[in-house]
């Protein structure tokens, strides 16, 4: 149970989207900032070890760094690498081949995760929109890795969070 006696987070997902938007309201109020469909899934589908502190933490870093609308790309790695596990489990398998192997050619991945080749293209295009892999045309078929600059804003974003919380702004 957490704080107040009600079960945690993780057994109540469908809370989670209605809970980050009052999150988003609270710490932008004067902003219409919006989560994307991908973005809940991946929020639903996280364990939130840190119950609501630790999504609150999140939206908000997430609200620093994004735009109007809080994308895959402005969600920490094990929050979208859960989402993933809970509605697309061959992009999981995907991401899980290329962190094993820093960069990936096309015909390791087909030959690495299984999955044919017309429904992995489909799925690396889906990861490559969200931001989350990148293509180089290296080579005969190019070479993919996953994105990893997010880091650094992450690091800017969380600075601003605790600034914003120091200040009483949140």
């Amino acid at each position: 149970m957490s704080g107040a006696g009600l079960p945690p987070l993780h057994e109540r997902k469908g809370e989670i989207p209605k809970l980050a938007r009052g999150f988003l309201r609270k710490a932008f109020p004067d902003d219409r900032k919006r989560i994307s469909r991908e973005a809940k899934a991946a929020l639903t589908g996280y364990a939130w070890p840190g119950d609501l502190a630790e999504l609150e933490k999140t939206i908000v870093t997430a609200g620093v760094i994004s735009g109007r609308t809080i994308q895959l790309k402005h969600l920490p790695e094990d929050v979208v690498d859960a989402g993933r596990e809970f509605n697309r489990p061959k992009s999981l398998q995907i991401l899980r081949v290329i962190d094993r192997n820093c960069w990936v050619f096309w015909t390791e991945l087909v030959n690495e995760t299984g999955i044919t080749s017309s429904t992995l293209r489909r799925e690396v295009d889906k990861l490559i929109a969200d931001g989350i892999l990148q293509h180089t045309r290296e080579g005969k078929g190019g070479k993919y890795r996953r994105v990893r600059q997010r880091r650094r804003a992450e690091a800017t974003a969380e600075q601003a969070y605790h600034a914003m919380r120091h200040n009483g702004e949140i």
